[in-house]
């Protein structure tokens, strides 16, 4: 069966909390000096404390139970939710306990309470009588703060998974194998595109397996990936994979395989990815060559069939036997708010014409404000509004088969420059891309006019 971490967490911190409960009724108190020892590991996966059982330090020591004697933190671990064991049991008693010489070092050590159960909800009195002696409402801590801190933060869910599974002797943490599969996750920011994102993650739960296309410049990648990021800690494993050479490159890395056989490498990937346990999700960015690559394809498809598994591809083709999204251009609200992330426009109105120029097609809308916010002061909007009111740049209008590069050509052409600046993009292209000065380009290309040059230049750029 699939398991999450946090889940698995939660279940087994719950089976502690009701094992105590009986025993407690049943006055078998033997759990509560387990809990201890389990609840001392597992604080200090969370907190990155330091904590030792007390009566490691002295046997039977008085009033606490845990010790941190590099964060100065004492801890009494308890089932007794009544307000007399936090004050008589505990506070009184430790501070009585430090006036003898024995255990003066823990003089000015600050005093938590763990509760094993759920955590008591005291009354404003008491939590003042409590403030006064120095322990606030937040040094009483319950399982429901592990569950809190868990579901928040997976590095700390998988050190207290691994705890758990240590304790318990839960060959669930057997697998060497990190929870994310690549070292690169894609973009983990968005602009916008919240309906869309809502969308993809009710279309992926239904059928465990979803194909994210359209033409080229629409954002696939990025929604992809920011959906990768926004949903990561509900899976055990998961990944971004740069197409499928990508995918079988990295997964043979993660699964620590070494396979020999090349035509093999795709079978034994997918059949070692079969074997983890819990949830997993794969997202393979920008699938080329359909056709070509149709049993490929097909095979890691066969992987919903599996418990656990979820799979999000992009493409700008579509694929047969996959459920399938169109990613259409940006709503004019995103667009704006695209661009003014990048440019910030005071005119509204004139914005919106520019962006229904553009189409709010994302590659556009992106490009367009990158080269206002390089050219300030030398380029400004109306200057693109007049370019494309005179027809010196196409109106963009998008459509489902349109070919991306034709309108990155159409837009951003050569064709109404100069020869000699035609030719200076070409001695451009060919130098290494660092700082240059001036006076040193001006050696490499032999320039006679160097007014003339200096403006190509700023022109062109």
């Amino acid at each position: 069966m699939p398991i999450i971490k946090s889940d698995y967490i939660r279940d087994k911190l719950s089976y502690i909390e009701s094992k105590i409960k009986n025993d407690t009724k049943q006055e078998l108190y033997n759990i509560n000096k387990t809990a201890e020892d389990i609840f001392m590991h597992i604080l200090n996966d969370v907190y990155g404390w330091q904590l030792v059982n007390a009566n490691n330090i002295k046997t039977n020591f008085p009033a606490i139970d845990l010790i941190d004697t590099t964060n100065k933190i004492v801890i009494q671990v308890t089932s007794d939710t009544s307000s007399d064991k936090v004050k008589k049991d505990t506070i009184e008693k430790f501070k009585k306990l430090i006036k003898e010489d024995e255990y003066k070092a823990y003089h000015d050590y600050q005093i938590k309470m763990f509760y094993i159960k759920q955590k008591p909800n005291f009354k404003l009195k008491t939590l003042e009588i409590l403030k006064k002696a120095q322990v606030e409402k937040s040094d009483l801590l319950g399982i429901e703060d592990i569950n809190k801190q868990v579901s928040a933060n997976p590095n700390i869910a998988q050190k207290v998974f691994k705890t758990l599974c240590e304790i318990l002797h839960d060959k669930i943490c057997d697998s060497d194998t990190p929870p994310q599969l690549t070292t690169k996750l894609g973009k983990s920011t968005i602009i916008g595109r919240e309906k869309e994102l809502e969308e993809i993650e009710y279309h992926l739960n239904s059928s465990k397996a979803l194909l994210v296309h359209g033409i080229g410049g629409m954002g696939k990648s990025t929604i992809a990936s920011y959906y990768l990021h926004q949903h990561k800690n509900k899976f055990d494993y998961y990944g971004f994979f740069e197409g499928l050479d990508d995918f079988v490159n990295k997964l043979e890395i993660a699964l620590n395989l070494k396979i020999e056989k090349r035509q093999e490498r795709l079978t034994i990937v997918l059949h070692e990815l079969t074997k983890l346990n819990g949830n997993k999700l794969l997202v393979i960015d920008d699938i080329q060559d359909i056709e070509k690559n149709k049993k490929t394809i097909q095979k890691i498809l066969d992987l919903k069939e599996h418990n656990g598994f979820k799979i999000l591809l992009t493409s700008r083709e579509e694929i047969e036997g996959i459920d399938k999204y169109l990613l259409n251009t940006l709503s004019i609200d995103d667009a704006k708010e695209l661009f003014n992330s990048i440019y910030k426009v005071e005119d509204e109105l004139l914005l919106e014409e520019i962006l229904r120029y553009l189409d709010c097609h994302a590659f556009f809308v992106e490009k367009v404000a990158q080269t206002l916010e390089n050219k300030k002061g030398l380029l400004k909007l109306k200057d693109i509004k007049d370019k494309f009111d005179n027809k010196d740049f196409p109106n963009i209008r998008v459509r489902k088969r349109e070919n991306f590069n034709k309108l990155l050509q159409e837009l951003f052409t050569l064709d109404k420059l100069e020869e000699d600046e035609v030719l200076l993009l070409k001695q451009l292209s060919i130098l290494p891309s660092i700082d240059i000065e001036f006076n040193l380009l001006f050696k490499i290309f032999q320039v006679d006019d160097v007014i003339e040059f200096q403006e190509n230049l700023e022109y062109l750029t």
